[in-house]
């Protein structure tokens, strides 16, 4: 008869630091129980580059169960941009990431009326073929992203942005988790944010749209506006 192994419960996964717990659910050999609350905000952001939904299933009860697979498999197809009336040499270059590099996968369990997220290894899951770096280069965490997010608010470069998230992911117990993290990653995150903030901040291209615009706002705030135009006489 096959010996089960127990799960590994909250009592024996509090002292646990971020990086333990990115190996424990990128390597899930037994079962772990972890609190709802804890896992979704704790726990899942430190591996959601890792795995990718496989299914989901509603149950009866409320339990919500989620197979994922692991993000090297690459079970879905590469969406294709369609580049009509666009010169070759205008066209990004870009990559296409092989599928079926990795086949594994795990379940989880959303038990509601407990409180408590149950993960286990998915029945006849090979591990993984790579190690945990190799899917940090892919993607980054969510607990990445964020911290970056909450730099690119603050308005100074991409640079000082990405030297700022590196050390204090690293004092976190994040530095193998940041350490693919880029300039042109954290540019595009900067200017996803900053650029609804600043979009007022830009001029129309026609001047006198542009002027007429900065009227009616200011009118529009209760301001007195007088208004001349100069002609050049040639």
């Amino acid at each position: 008869m096959e010996e089960i192994e127990p799960p590994v419960t909250n009592s024996s996964l509090t002292s646990l630091t971020p990086e333990e717990k990115r190996c424990l659910l990128f390597n899930v050999t037994c079962s772990l129980e972890i609190p709802i609350e804890d896992f979704d905000k704790n726990w899942w952001p430190l591996i959601s580059n890792i795995w990718t939904i496989w299914g989901s299933y509603k149950q009866k009860n409320g339990d919500v169960r989620k197979d994922f697979v692991c993000r090297l498999m690459k079970h879905r197809e590469s969406s294709i941009r369609k580049k009509e009336n666009i010169p070759n040499e205008k066209r990004r270059i870009t990559k296409t990431r092989p599928s079926g590099l990795c086949c594994a996968k795990i379940k989880i369990l959303w038990m509601v009326s407990l409180g408590i997220v149950k993960v286990e290894p998915y029945k006849d899951s090979p591990n993984h073929t790579h190690t945990i770096s190799e899917s940090d280069k892919v993607k980054r965490s969510q607990a990445i992203r964020t911290l970056v997010e909450i730099e690119a608010i603050k308005n100074y470069s991409p640079p000082a942005i990405t030297v700022a998230v590196k050390e204090y992911a690293t004092k976190l117990g994040l530095g193998t988790s940041v350490s693919e993290l880029s300039r042109k990653e954290v540019t595009n995150v900067k200017y996803k944010i900053r650029g609804p903030l600043e979009a007022h901040l830009l001029c129309n291209s026609d001047l006198k749209s542009d002027i007429l615009n900065s009227i009616a706002f200011l009118i529009e705030k209760g301001y007195r506006v007088e208004t001349s135009w100069m002609v050049n006489a040639y």
